[in-house]
């Protein structure tokens, strides 16, 4: 379950015309604690801004980075100018990283595997997203009986595609964990 003491930091995967997810996970000594997970579609970013401060409200969360991946800086939402990392901070979802771009499918997919052994996940919050990550999986084609080279995209590959944002992202967790303790419970700016 989620640790007050500690910053909550949020994964995303970006939905314009789907959903869009988000991971909630905590950094405590070797453990990358998943605590809680969201998902929606047809909303703005203010949508999500208003239920991060809730769940901060209701939690005591205090949040540290929300990584977002490559495509915050290019993607706009509806006909806005500024990109997506841009309305999120102007929402109050700061800080947020972008994640860079993998190289492929299976780089993502091999940088998953490799975080997993160090995850942890409260499972009533992160049902969702456990259902999501248990069923993604790649397409079959039928006519040449073998299985495409890309994984099916549907609402598994949301959720899973949030979590693979962490993982990449997971670098910026290897310092001390200390320093995601928090000092004397002082917030942070933004949700």
């Amino acid at each position: 379950p989620h640790e007050p003491r500690f910053k909550t930091h949020t994964s995303w995967d970006l939905g314009i015309n789907d959903d869009m997810v988000i991971w909630f996970r905590q950094r405590i000594g070797p453990e990358h604690r998943f605590v809680g997970y969201y998902s929606n579609s047809g909303e703005g970013l203010e949508h999500y801004a208003r239920i991060l401060k809730e769940w901060a409200d209701e939690k005591k969360i205090t949040y540290g980075t929300h990584y977002m991946p490559h495509d915050a800086n290019a993607r706009r939402l509806g006909h806005q100018a500024k990109t997506v990392a841009q309305l999120a901070v102007e929402a109050g979802i700061r800080p947020v990283q972008v994640v860079p771009r993998i190289m492929s499918e299976k780089v993502g997919i091999e940088a998953v595997r490799t975080y997993l052994r160090r995850c942890w996940f409260d499972e009533g919050s992160t049902a969702e997203g456990l259902f999501c990550l248990d069923n993604y999986r790649k397409e079959w084609d039928e006519e040449r009986g073998v299985f495409k080279d890309r994984p099916r995209h549907d609402k598994a590959s949301h959720g899973a595609k949030a979590f693979e944002t962490a993982a990449v992202s997971r670098e910026e967790f290897d310092e001390p964990f200390e320093d995601d303790m928090l000092s004397k419970g002082q917030p942070e700016n933004g949700y």
